[in-house]
C-alpha cells in the first residue's frame, strides 16, 4: 500500500494548475513583446491571449527575472510601455523557436 503522503490534496493540485497558468500567461506575454516589439500596456493588454490579471501577474514575474520593462513616458497619468530586455529577447527568441517546432 502506498503511503499516506504519496495521496496529495486537491488544493495541492489546484496550486500546480494556478502555477502553470502563470507560466503559460508568462510565455505569451514574453512572446507577445518579441513579436510585436515594445508595446503601450493597454496595446499589450489587447494583443496578449490573456486575461488582464493574468497579463499582470506575467509581466511582475517577467520583471523579477529580468525578462521584461517597464517605462512611463509623459506626466500623469502618462502611458506605461513594456518591452523586453536584452536577456528577455534572447528568451524569447528561443521559446519562440520551441513554439515554432511544436
Amino acid at each position: 500500500m502506498a503511503p499516506l503522503a504519496y495521496f496529495r490534496s486537491p488544493e495541492v493540485g489546484v496550486q500546480k494548475i494556478g502555477e502553470l497558468e502563470e507560466v503559460r500567461a508568462a510565455l505569451r506575454v514574453l512572446l507577445t513583446l518579441h513579436r510585436e516589439g515594445p508595446l503601450p500596456r493597454m496595446k499589450l493588454l489587447e494583443k496578449t491571449p490573456a486575461g488582464k490579471q493574468a497579463v499582470y501577474t506575467a509581466l511582475r514575474t517577467l520583471w523579477k527575472l529580468d525578462l521584461a520593462r517597464e517605462e512611463r513616458k509623459g506626466g500623469f497619468p502618462g502611458t506605461v510601455i513594456d518591452s523586453l530586455t536584452e536577456k528577455g529577447m534572447k528568451v524569447a527568441k528561443k521559446v519562440d523557436e520551441i513554439e515554432r517546432l511544436l
